[in-house]
Order: C-alpha cells, then sequence, then structure tokens
C-alpha cells in the first residue's frame, strides 16, 4: 500500500447537482464505485465541513471538520476575504497528512466516478512526475481525480501558498505547477459525451443521464 486516498464532502443543498441524489445517497454510490478499485486495506479519508452516514463503509474516516470555507468563486467576486477557498484548504490538509504517513496522495472529487482500474493507470502515467491531473474543455486543467507523489507535496503545498485563489483558480494553479506534470491520458471528467466501453475512464458532475447509461450498462 504506497498510497492514502481522499476526498471533500459538503453536503448537498442542490441535489440535482448529484443526479437528483442527496448528498448521503451520492456518497453511498460514490463509496461503491471506489472500492471497485480501490482494496479495502487502503483508507479513505474524508476533508470537508460535513460527515456522512460511514456505517455501511470500511477503513474510511473523517481527518478534517472545519467551517465550510466556500466555493472559489466567493474569493473572485470578493464576498470573502483570505488565501484558500475550502477546496484548496481540504487538499492542502490531505496532502499534509498522506506526507505524514509516507503514502502518495490521491484525491478523487465526491462527485467523480472511476471505471477499471484508474489508480494503476495513473501510476504507470506517474512514473518519472511529480503529479499527474485530468483536463477537460471546460475548464483545461482538471482536478476531480489526481495523484501527488509523497516527496513532491512539500514543493506543492508551498506553490499553493504563494497564489491567492482570488486571483488564480486552484485549476490554474496545478497548470501552472513548476513541476514535471502530466495529463491523464484517460478520463471526461466535465465533459459530455463519455464512452462508456473505454477500459479506463472517470466522469464528474453526473446527471441523471449520465446515471442511466452507467446502469444500462451494469457500471454502477
Amino acid at each position: 500500500m504506497i498510497y492514502n486516498l481522499y476526498t471533500g464532502f459538503v453536503k448537498n443543498v442542490n441535489p440535482k447537482k448529484y443526479a437528483n441524489k442527496s448528498s448521503q445517497e451520492f456518497f453511498d454510490l460514490w463509496y461503491d464505485n471506489t472500492r471497485r478499485c480501490v482494496n479495502i486495506d487502503v483508507p479513505i479519508y474524508l476533508l470537508g465541513p460535513d460527515v456522512p452516514d460511514l456505517t455501511k463503509t470500511i477503513n474510511t474516516e473523517v481527518i478534517g471538520r472545519y467551517e465550510n470555507l466556500g466555493h472559489v468563486d466567493d474569493y473572485v467576486y470578493g464576498l470573502r476575504t483570505g488565501k484558500w477557498c475550502g477546496w484548496t484548504a481540504a487538499i492542502v490538509l490531505g496532502m499534509a497528512h498522506a506526507y505524514a504517513c509516507n503514502k502518495d496522495f490521491i484525491y478523487k472529487e465526491q462527485d467523480c466516478l472511476g471505471f477499471g482500474d484508474y489508480v494503476g493507470s495513473m501510476y504507470r502515467e506517474c512514473e518519472g512526475f511529480d503529479i499527474v491531473y485530468g483536463s477537460c474543455r471546460i475548464m483545461g486543467a482538471a482536478q476531480s481525480l489526481f495523484i501527488v507523489k509523497r516527496n513532491s507535496i512539500p514543493s506543492i503545498i508551498s506553490y499553493l501558498a504563494q497564489h491567492e485563489d482570488g486571483f488564480l483558480l486552484p485549476e490554474l494553479k496545478f497548470a501552472t505547477l513548476p513541476l514535471k506534470q502530466r495529463r491523464l491520458s484517460f478520463g471526461y471528467d466535465r465533459d459530455r459525451p463519455f464512452n462508456h466501453k473505454d477500459p479506463v475512464f472517470y466522469i464528474q458532475q453526473v446527471s441523471d443521464s449520465d446515471l442511466q447509461q452507467l446502469k444500462n450498462n451494469n457500471l454502477v
């Protein structure tokens, strides 16, 4: 076991964001989807202001409870002040935890579903690199599924600390990291349509039609 897997968790105020499911219902789906690839020996750590019901999970633990620090848009438009939005603060906390555990950091967003051996694929693509993350047409760099090698964590945290979210979006921070980086060769992130026949892929922000396509092909 050379990595820990991390995710954020915020109670969903708009169930339609998660294929008309509540945040708990989607978390249960997310957990089942995650454990299809990630062995139960690998701990899953949750970070965020909220906590789902974990009674149906194995080796899953909350390591960070804190005030909801808001979305990056809150900082871009001056609704909040500070250096980091909730997402950035969570992954910094998670990366520091992974570093202290002497493990690589893998992040799978709470609205991200992955299929096939995406962890093995990430490791193969991460050979010789510090960080590997996704891409999509909407945002360019995409961060719903990514890996950071353990010894690169301090440099990434230091870089994130130098740039405020209000001036540089988290996605753009990744794209400008002064480290050896590359984009994942698989997955769709927010892009649609997706090909369910791909041996390895992932999607974020799953809609009702996405979920139905996955169900029709026995992927969830």
